[in-house]
């Protein structure tokens, strides 16, 4: 196995408490049959996406501490935007981290109108730092005033942070991220695994350690001629 499968097979063995030997990963070319294998392994629930729904309940309870909502108001399909305002927005959203005992947590991210115009400042600086180290001034001095602006503005504009990332947009698509950010969240009895929930997990796993885009992932890619694992 390449470097990057084995980092991918030691998250997915931490994440589900199993030991997965080389002999069993010599017959795994795909996420689908990785998927399978951990399921073969994993206690299983009685019934399909039972940790999903054991993290919305959670993520319900939180959100309803939060604010005024009530119970059916707070649905898979809600979207966050509307579940916590604006107003208060990063203050609340690292409590509700903090209340889900979550180990990582999404990050909320520049309105797109910003990244625009960031991205457009820095070419417009870029080009200028171009034309005056052509016009004779320090490349020393050009181009790192260029890269100091830009961090000086990525730095100023964090308080606008505060649009949430189309992966974790609703409440439902949280709950997923739950699964495995959040393992304090399920008890003993908690730890049962329908196949979705594993394939949401593995999902996840694959797409952080492989450094894939969403899009890229699929059961039925090659781990090596699709996804590019070493």
């Amino acid at each position: 196995m390449g470097l990057d499968t084995i980092e991918l097979v030691m998250a997915i063995e931490e994440r589900f408490g199993i030991t997965l030997s080389d002999a069993e990963m010599g017959h795994v070319t795909t996420p689908g049959q990785l998927v399978d294998l951990v399921f073969s392994k994993v206690q299983r629930a009685d019934s399909a996406g039972y940790l999903t729904r054991h993290a919305f309940y959670a993520l319900r309870r939180a959100l309803m501490k939060q604010g005024q909502w009530h119970r059916s108001q707070i649905v898979p399909a809600a979207r966050l935007e509307e579940l916590v305002p604006r107003a208060g927005r990063r203050k609340a959203w690292l409590e509700l981290k903090e209340s889900l005992s979550a180990g990582s947590w999404p990050e909320l991210k520049r309105p797109p109108w910003l990244v625009v115009l960031l991205g457009a400042g820095f070419i417009l600086m870029l080009l200028v730092a171009i034309k005056l180290h052509f016009d004779g001034v320090s490349y020393w001095l050009s181009f790192p005033a260029v890269f100091l602006a830009m961090a000086a503005a990525l730095y100023l504009t964090r308080p606008l942070c505060l649009e949430f990332p189309a992966e974790q947009a609703t409440v439902g698509q949280l709950s997923e991220f739950l699964v495995r950010a959040a393992p304090d969240l399920f008890g003993p009895e908690g730890r049962r695994w329908a196949r979705p929930d594993v394939a949401a997990v593995i999902r996840s796993i694959t797409i952080e350690e492989l450094g894939l885009k969403p899009g890229q992932y699929r059961e039925d890619a090659g781990f090596v001629q699709d996804l590019g694992a070493g």
